[in-house]
């Protein structure tokens, strides 16, 4: 594959199905996309903002309050997960795992990290940090209850 430009050389999102598609989102990365064609990703590079297209309309994606939120994955009934910070005016601030549904956002734990996927049973699998300080983060998978371990 092969990145695609904008004439300003900036990275934009497009969807391929024999055809290339502009989605015409400057400055942004697609992470995932369903088989309804709904796109999910990353939009402005400096900030960190997720995103969501359906029916070709980008939708931004409530955070909890901070600066930064990533799209990382979106189910084929049209829920997203990835993470989000909390401190608004700190762009390094730790992000915490989340689930974007109908629009809303919910935190999946108090615990720092990210959601990665989303099953088309709801199942979602990510990484947590108990402590921002250690490393490695520990794996998770939330089950549909909204309950992880």
């Amino acid at each position: 594959g092969q990145w695609l430009r904008s004439p300003d050389d900036e990275p934009n999102v497009c969807m391929w199905d024999g055809e290339v598609h502009d989605l015409d989102i400057d400055d942004a990365v697609g992470t995932d996309i369903n088989d309804r064609g709904e796109v999910v990703g990353i939009a402005d590079r400096l900030t960190y903002r997720a995103f969501h297209v359906r029916n070709g309309q980008r939708i931004p994606l409530q955070d909890l309050g901070g600066e930064t939120s990533r799209a990382s994955a979106i189910s084929e009934s049209g829920v997203v997960v990835g993470s989000s910070s909390e401190v608004e005016g700190d762009d390094g601030a730790p992000s915490f795992p989340v689930v974007w549904n109908e629009g809303i956002v919910t935190k999946l734990s108090q615990e720092h990290g990210r959601a990665s996927d989303i099953n088309s049973s709801g199942w979602i699998v990510g990484s947590i940090t108990p402590d921002v300080d250690r490393v490695p983060s520990r794996g998770i998978l939330w089950r549909p209850s909204g309950s992880g371990n």
